[in-house]
């Protein structure tokens, strides 16, 4: 693309369209077409224009009447069922999905035409979505979610190039050193929360399920760093032994409708390594929920190390309110996220191999661990560096 200035200082660009059309002094001959503008007062709205242009007068693309809101009414029942890995989306992710489009996306685009779509439309949206006082984080969701509807118009030719890929997209600020150590625990809050966990279980009474299961379930977050869907979908035959260790698979999770499904991604099937202390923990409870499936007159036996009453399925949201209030009354915060952040840098301060504690974690790419957690290595390199000086220290004595 090339924008050129004229002596008067406005912009303009011309270029071929690749398709030919009649010469006007003789129908009979052809020749190429060729689109020219000029009078722009920016370089940003020649730029602007040229790309719309390009991508209206492009060889290959569809015109179509059906706009947008039509296409995504049939485009994202099928997306549903078969994502972009080739598989079901989780019901929590289509729930949110569903909800993006029908308060942000199609207010906004529905109308346009599918063929029509352009980048200053992208633009356009972005700039009414900050100005309304969306966090970036939540424009971010908007855009990867308005950018699959443009894969699929590629997809189905209606559009010749994704034109939301053309405008870039907010990037919310990363959160700051002493913000990312405010969402770990240390050594004494962890303490602290486990000794509260233990002390509620070991003073409750049979009805009070959940605080009977609040100590292992705490432990196993510190131990393992899974997130909290995959823990309530453990079953004790994942409870496996490798070379005389104790591993847990990560095989499923919980959906927000209290079902049994996939994980995340493929990275978030993994092995996890049990410790000694965290094994023996489990065991217990185990033998604690055997005596409270005989005792039942209705249990619901689906194999659940963390079952709910009757042995059914947690519900995740009320889990998860269930977990915050005990961090209240521990005086600790947090959530049981916390302690899958707090287990992953407890690793990445005592494990050499980042590619291992990544895998660990259930990230789908190294980067991710070193982008969320890469304040924890430059800790750890000074404190090698401080070794590395005693050892010379100790060499030139």
């Amino acid at each position: 693309m090339k924008i050129i200035k004229s002596p008067k200082g406005t912009y303009g660009f011309s270029f071929h369209t690749g398709r030919l059309v009649p010469l006007v002094s003789d129908p009979t001959r052809t020749r190429q077409e060729k689109i020219e503008r000029k009078g722009f007062s920016t370089k940003k709205e020649a730029e602007d224009t040229f790309i719309s242009l390009k991508i209206k007068y492009s060889k290959g693309a569809v015109n179509s009447k059906m706009n947008i809101a039509t296409f995504t009414k049939d485009w994202f029942p099928m997306h549903c069922r078969n994502s972009t890995q080739g598989k079901e989306l989780r019901k929590r992710t289509a729930d949110v999905y569903k909800d993006i489009l029908n308060k942000h996306l199609l207010p906004y685009f529905g109308n346009i035409s599918v063929s029509e779509l352009e980048p200053l439309d992208v633009e356009r949206f972005i700039d009414h979505q900050l100005s309304k006082g969306l966090t970036k984080q939540s424009i971010k969701h908007h855009y990867r979610l308005l950018s699959l509807v443009a894969d699929a118009l590629v997809r189905r030719g209606f559009l010749p190039t994704n034109v939301v890929k053309l405008v870039n997209c907010p990037q919310p600020a990363k959160k700051t050193k002493s913000e990312l150590k405010l969402s770990v625990l240390d050594h004494e809050q962890q303490k602290t929360l486990l000794a509260q966990a233990k002390f509620e279980a070991e003073n409750s009474t049979h009805q009070e399920l959940f605080r009977k299961l609040q100590y292992p379930l705490i432990y196993v977050g510190l131990g393992t760093g899974v997130r909290l869907s995959e823990a309530l979908g453990f079953k004790w035959k994942d409870i496996i032994e490798v070379e005389r260790h104790q591993m847990i698979q990560v095989n499923r999770s919980v959906d927000i409708d209290a079902t049994l499904g996939g994980v995340k991604s493929g990275a978030a099937y993994r092995d996890i390594p049990l410790s000694p202390e965290l094994y023996q923990i489990l065991m217990a409870h185990k033998k604690y929920l055997k005596e409270l499936q005989l005792a039942s007159l209705s249990w619901e036996d689906n194999d659940l190390i963390f079952p709910s009453r009757e042995g059914a399925i947690w519900d995740g949201k009320n889990m998860s309110h269930q977990i915050r209030n005990i961090f209240d009354r521990a005086g600790v915060p947090g959530s049981f996220h916390t302690l899958r952040h707090t287990c992953i840098t407890n690793w990445l301060h005592t494990v050499q191999s980042m590619k291992l504690v990544s895998t660990l974690a259930g990230h789908s790419a190294i980067s991710i661990t070193l982008d969320r957690y890469g304040h924890i290595l430059e800790s750890n390199t000074l404190s090698q560096i401080d070794n590395l000086y005693a050892t010379m220290r100790l060499i030139t004595k």
